[in-house]
C-alpha cells in the first residue's frame, strides 16, 4: 500500500482555498482512499472528531443491502477516529457522492478535529469545506457486514503502523484501539464484543486491544 501519511503539510498550507472529506468507515483503508480519490492526489490525516459517535446501523446500498455498514450520529458527548482527506483544491470530487449513495453530506467544524500528531493541526489552515456522510437508510435489525467489518479493521490497522513509526504520536492508544472503542452497533452493545463473538468471520486479533472509556476523550487533555 502506498503511504499517504501527511509528510507534505508545507504546499498544502500554503493552499488558499482547500476542500475535504471524513473517511469513518472503509474509506480509512489506504487502498479504498487511493482507488476512489487517486487523480486528485489528496493528502490523508489521522484525526479524533469530536461529537459525532459511529455506529453499524445504515442499510449497505451497493454491497449487501440485508446488511449494515458504518453510519455516524451527531452525539456531544462522544467521538470517534477518522481520517481527514484534503484535497488540492476546493473543488468538490464528482464520483464522491457516487460511492456515498444513501448518505447525504454534513458540514464539521475545524474546532471539532484532534491531530494524532500536534503537527497536523496546520492542515486544517485555509480548510474551505470538511463535509461528513450521514446515513439515510437507517435501519435498528441488521448486523454488520463482515467483509466489511475486516476492510475497516485492515485499514484501522494501517494507520496504527504509521502512527507506531512516528515519535510525534500524542496517545496512549493506537488508531486500531480507538477505532474499536469508539465504534457501537444499534443496540448500544460493544463493537469489541461483536469482534469476539464474530472471530471465525472477522480477522483481527483482539487480545493486545486494551480496555479502556472512550467516554474519556483524547481532546479533552490537549
Amino acid at each position: 500500500m502506498e503511504a499517504l501519511v501527511a509528510d507534505d503539510l508545507d504546499s498544502l498550507e500554503k493552499r488558499r482555498e482547500k476542500g475535504s472529506v471524513i473517511g469513518y468507515g472503509s474509506l480509512i483503508h489506504p487502498e479504498e482512499i487511493t482507488a476512489e480519490f487517486e487523480d486528485l492526489n489528496p493528502v490523508s490525516i489521522p484525526f479524533r472528531l469530536e461529537g459525532y459517535k459511529r455506529i453499524f446501523n445504515q442499510r449497505s446500498s451497493w454491497r449487501d443491502p440485508e446488511k449494515a455498514v458504518l453510519n455516524v450520529q451527531k452525539d456531544p458527548e462522544a467521538w470517534c477516529n477518522v481520517i481527514l482527506i484534503v484535497f488540492q483544491d476546493a473543488t468538490r470530487p464528482e464520483n464522491y457522492e457516487e460511492r456515498e449513495e444513501g448518505y447525504h453530506f454534513e458540514q464539521v467544524a475545524v474546532e471539532q478535529l484532534h491531530p494524532y500528531i500536534s503537527a497536523h493541526q496546520s492542515a486544517l489552515n485555509n480548510i474551505d469545506w470538511i463535509e461528513i456522510p450521514i446515513g439515510d437508510r437507517v435501519e435498528s435489525d441488521i448486523e454488520p457486514l463482515h467483509s466489511y467489518v475486516n476492510r475497516c479493521l485492515e485499514g484501522a490497522e494501517w494507520w496504527s503502523r504509521q502512527l507506531e513509526m512516528s515519535a510525534e504520536t500524542e496517545s496512549d492508544n493506537s488508531f486500531l484501539e480507538d477505532f474499536i472503542h469508539t465504534t457501537g452497533l444499534e443496540d448500544g452493545s460493544p463493537f469489541i464484543d461483536y469482534i469476539r463473538q464474530n472471530k471465525g468471520d472477522i480477522q483481527v486479533d483482539t487480545s493486545m486491544i486494551s480496555d479502556y472509556s472512550a467516554s474519556d476523550p483524547f481532546f479533552t487533555d490537549v
